[in-house]
């Protein structure tokens, strides 16, 4: 199994850096390369400045791989932060966003807030 894969990342709390990314594009072949994003959970106080790193992170290897295609992607932002960074990708002339899906830890707290919420 691929220790590069996100969700792999997320569920066993790996941590990896945009230079193990660059490392990795840099040996993999492919018409289509994904910014991998950190994942922002719900509630958290820190969403702001994980969108920030993220869309850092896409402009890095945007610069790294001029001559490929990347495309950011976003999980589950509040809407203000989902708005804000479409407009600063749209910034870029971003013409395609990958929408990830909810995945387990997410799921769960989801669950967790709304169950403090009753």
């Amino acid at each position: 199994m691929d220790r590069f894969r996100g969700y792999q990342i997320l569920v066993n709390g790996l941590k990896i850096s945009i230079d193990d990314i660059i490392e990795r594009y840099s040996s993999i072949p492919a018409d289509i390369y994904i910014s991998l994003d950190i994942p922002t959970f719900l509630p958290t106080k820190k969403q702001h400045q994980i969108v920030e790193e993220n869309i850092r992170n896409f402009l890095i290897l945007s610069e790294k791989f001029k001559d490929r295609k990347i495309i950011p992607i976003i999980h589950m932002y509040r809407s203000d932060l989902l708005q804000y960074a479409f407009e600063k990708y749209r910034e870029v002339g971003i013409d395609l966003i990958a929408y990830g899906g909810i995945v387990p830890p997410m799921l769960k707290a989801t669950r967790l807030r709304l169950i403090s919420l009753l």
